[in-house]
């Protein structure tokens, strides 16, 4: 029995989430907490200083409502990145 791409794909995305959810926590031991820098049109950015380097540690969350298939199909378009978010030249998974 063969699994559809959207269940894949959502099996693929849960996994990067708790990926990145570990990635996140094993590194916020001995760092300063989040200040909120920004916040427009319901987006959050937020900011905090890293030990030993002066750069500042960056985030942005926000809120939205959808399918989670929708949201998978839209994290996976990559050809699609430049028509939506101008800032970004090209996008290609790897």
């Amino acid at each position: 029995m063969r699994m559809g791409s959207s269940v894949r794909d959502l099996i693929r995305s849960a996994g990067l989430f708790f990926m990145l959810l570990a990635i996140q926590a094993s590194g916020a031991a001995g760092q300063s907490s989040w200040e909120l820098k920004k916040e427009q049109d319901g987006i959050r950015v937020y900011v905090r200083e890293v030990p030993d380097n002066p750069l500042k540690e960056s985030k942005a969350t926000v809120r939205f409502s959808g399918k989670v298939d929708d949201v998978v199909r839209l994290i996976f378009d990559f050809p699609n990145y430049t028509k939506w978010a101008p800032s970004i030249i090209a996008a290609k998974q790897v």
